[in-house]
């Protein structure tokens, strides 16, 4: 059973290479990415995101690595499971929302990534949220343990717990369904609404992430090492990459059309 120990008293060991800083911040650069990877409408946005499957999945594999040699409290598992998550369904948003007619042949690998990504994260989730009710309980702190919802604490054993298994197993079956629309979807034109509610669902997805992380009693969550800083490097170095890109399209765009305009006048002329 776990210890009867005062909010005061318990303390989780926290492991920052799952839920430090860096890491988070990190992830929520990758989200940002992919937002305005696709608002900006750019063609191939699932293959920019590799590095965002490879940090899913490598949370994933330390998670249970962790947990398995007996190093991982329960509740950062949970985290863990929040974190790729969030990671995952950004992914599925990218490509249901990019611009390609389908997805293309130097895609293809990427594409087989992302059916491994998702799958071990799934797969993750509901080993987390089926053993959940009976391992937590064992825990030190666990009945300090509590799961933020846009601000509101509750019992990761209850409601929740059921309402987060059943929505993985629903990602199991739109799994097949994302892949045959990536491969085989016409030209689709962004839904802006759609994608303004989705950024919407992220922004308090996060928030809750945060807070739960915050009100919980777990040590290290502010601490920094070098996978952290070299985690937040590479997200940055991709956001400059982006706007940068960004950038250079529109230059381009715009000579085009300049270029355009004066071909046009040209003939105007010679025609008079």
């Amino acid at each position: 059973m776990a210890n009867a120990t005062t909010s005061e008293e318990c303390k989780i060991p926290g492991e920052i290479d799952l839920i430090g800083i860096g890491v988070r911040t990190s992830v929520y650069i990758q989200i940002l990415l992919a937002v305005i990877k696709v608002l900006n409408k750019g063609n191939q946005v699932i293959e920019t995101m590799v590095f965002g499957m490879i940090t899913t999945l490598s949370l994933v594999i330390s998670a249970i690595y962790q947990r398995k040699s007996g190093e991982l409290h329960f509740l950062l598992l949970i985290e863990v499971s929040q974190i790729v998550s969030i990671m995952t369904v950004v992914i599925y948003v990218a490509i249901l929302y990019d611009g390609n007619t389908g997805i293309q042949k130097k895609e293809f690998r990427t594409g087989i990534l992302f059916v491994i990504v998702s799958l071990f994260t799934l797969c993750y989730n509901i080993w987390v949220w089926a053993t959940v009710r009976w391992k937590l309980v064992d825990e030190e702190c666990s009945e300090q343990v509590k799961i933020f919802i846009i601000g509101v604490p509750v019992a990761p054993i209850d409601w929740f717990r059921d309402f987060s298994l059943a929505m993985n197993c629903v990602g199991l079956v739109l799994l097949p369904i994302t892949i045959y629309y990536g491969l085989h979807g016409k030209d689709r034109k962004s839904n802006c609404y759609i994608l303004i509610i989705s950024l919407l669902i992220m922004i308090l997805w996060i928030a809750s992430i945060e807070t739960t992380i915050r009100k919980n009693p777990v040590s290290n969550t502010w601490d920094w090492n070098f996978g952290q800083v070299a985690a937040l490097t590479i997200a940055l170095v991709d956001l400059a990459n982006t706007l940068i890109s960004i950038d250079l399209s529109r230059d381009e765009v715009n000579e085009k059309m300049s270029f355009y305009d004066f071909d046009d006048d040209h003939n105007d002329y010679d025609n008079y």
